[in-house]
């Protein structure tokens, strides 16, 4: 019953769902930044300059994050496209000026995806 009720108010509110051994909690996905993987461990940002550590996959936060602004940049990085000041050929500047590399299979696409958001946003 309690994971039903979870789904049901994560999917309502438009929520990423995290879990940790001691939490569960749901983090608005508008104010999601960006999440990176290192060493097993995944760290989310949010707009609010709020850090959370958990364990899991890109691909499991991927799938929750459906929204078009979230792209998976490289191996250990999403980002919402919508706080990204800056596109440059190899990284993305986010709005806390924290710099993400780009791969190389995924720079065209990026930077297709920024410029959608960019031209949605005005």
């Amino acid at each position: 019953m309690i994971e039903q009720f979870i789904y049901r108010v994560s999917k309502k509110c438009s929520s990423f769902l995290l879990e940790t051994p001691k939490t569960t909690m749901c983090i608005p996905i508008e104010n999601i930044m960006y999440l990176t993987y290192w060493e097993h461990k995944i760290e989310l940002i949010t707009s609010t300059t709020e850090k959370y550590e958990f364990r899991g996959t890109m691909k499991e936060c991927l799938n929750q994050l459906k929204e078009e602004s979230f792209f998976r940049v490289n191996s250990g990085a999403i980002v919402n496209l919508r706080y990204a000041k800056k596109f440059e050929d190899s990284y993305i500047v986010m709005e806390d000026n924290n710099i993400i590399q780009i791969s190389r299979e995924k720079k065209k696409e990026c930077k297709e995806r920024f410029m959608k958001c960019w031209r949605e946003s005005i």
